[in-house]
């Protein structure tokens, strides 16, 4: 339904719902890359609602030799169709954290092994999610390196799943099973079931393999933490995810998909005046901008569009973004150094519009990034 080709980009309390109308392989939403010469990453999903896909409701795929990386997806509900979360082929540096996964088969998260593997990265990190309703809950391929950290799996009372475990790994994805680092702890399991299966147990860890600056709560605190807030809930929910909780809290729910669906009433509003057509309304442009134009550079080094967007729901505290996200931490002006894993000073200078995407052209792999105000953190390039 909507495909992301471009990289840098922030999504924020969107409803996606393919339903009758789309194709019977087609996603409810995909980030892709399709050739060896498209990079695409830096992407967040935060606070959305993805429903109905006729495949996947959320795809992310490198194929061709094409990459994809650094994605996260946080506070938002994916439910209802055949499968929910596909990981396919040459992508890294993922984060599935703080979302609910509710009433789908299969592929809460699936993530394939990848045809051309780079070594010393991170596949997948899925943390603090909400998993109900499932036939077939979490499932990597031998060979990857993952987290699955402090999750609330759940069964419907209509439901039955399939695996005897809720991170059940697969051999179909070609990776060697010798190079698998699982660090798999603190998750809630339906009783009956088991938290990984036998073939994971060789190689469960006792850290992440990559740290991207996620501090996780307890499992059995989501209910208090995440469930209030999750999905495209400003300024209010609609009927297809609050029926979605409400299974959830009754415990019951069938899996579904789009077929049938109907779609919610969407009740309108006025819209507040707008004179140049730039997205900001005249109040809060006279009040911030001084003049600037949508699309200058606010000090924040965003653009005040940006801006604007944001500060919506800026009192919001579940807003947090993952370390490895680039942009939040590099703010344009600042002085920098760039350390290697072994201490020694590689790059320094001062932040520029296009400073970040230079380095990415120039280095590959883990360091660690010290700034003049005092903040230290390590990310992949």
């Amino acid at each position: 339904m909507v495909e992301f080709e471009q990289s840098n980009v922030i999504v924020r309390y969107v409803r996606f719902r393919a339903g009758q109308g789309s194709a019977v392989d087609s996603d409810c939403v995909a980030t892709s890359s399709f050739s060896s010469s498209q990079k695409i990453e830096d992407i967040i999903f935060d606070h959305c609602s993805f429903s109905w896909g006729g495949d996947e409701n959320f795809n992310i795929r490198g194929v061709n030799g094409g990459v994809v990386k650094n994605i996260t997806l946080q506070n938002s509900i994916v439910s209802e169709s055949t499968y929910n979360t596909l990981l396919y082929d040459n992508v890294y540096n993922i984060s599935i954290y703080n979302n609910l996964y509710a009433l789908t088969n299969e592929r809460n998260i699936r993530a394939n092994f990848p045809k051309t593997p780079i070594n010393d990265r991170l596949d997948f990190e899925f943390i603090n999610n909400m998993v109900y309703g499932f036939k077939v809950a979490t499932k990597p391929s031998m060979g990857l390196k993952f987290t699955a950290l402090n999750n609330y799996y759940k069964v419907s009372s209509q439901v039955t799943p399939r695996d005897d475990a809720v991170v059940d790994s697969s051999s179909s994805g070609g990776g060697d099973p010798s190079q698998t680092y699982a660090y798999i702890s603190g998750n809630i399991v339906p009783e009956g079931m088991d938290e990984y299966d036998t073939p994971l147990a060789p190689y469960i860890r006792t850290n992440a393999y990559y740290d991207s600056g996620i501090v996780a709560v307890e499992a059995s605190t989501l209910l208090t933490t995440l469930l209030p807030h999750v999905g495209c809930s400003y300024p209010t929910r609609d009927e297809v995810d609050t029926r979605v909780i409400e299974s959830w809290n009754a415990g019951n729910g069938v899996t579904a998909t789009g077929d049938g669906a109907i779609y919610p009433t969407i009740n309108g509003g006025i819209a507040l005046t707008d004179t140049n057509g730039n997205g900001i309304p005249d109040t809060w442009e006279t009040a911030n901008m001084g003049g600037a134009d949508a699309n200058d550079l606010a000090p924040s080094g965003y653009t005040w569009i940006e801006e604007f967007i944001n500060q919506i729901r800026s009192n919001d505290s579940t807003l947090s973004i993952p370390k490895i996200t680039l942009q939040n931490k590099f703010p344009i002006g600042y002085k920098y150094q760039i350390y290697n894993i072994i201490g020694q000073l590689v790059i320094e200078g001062k932040i520029e519009a296009d400073t970040l995407s230079k380095l990415k052209e120039e280095l590959e792999g883990l360091y660690i990034l010290k700034m003049e105000n005092g903040i230290i953190w390590k990310t992949i390039f």
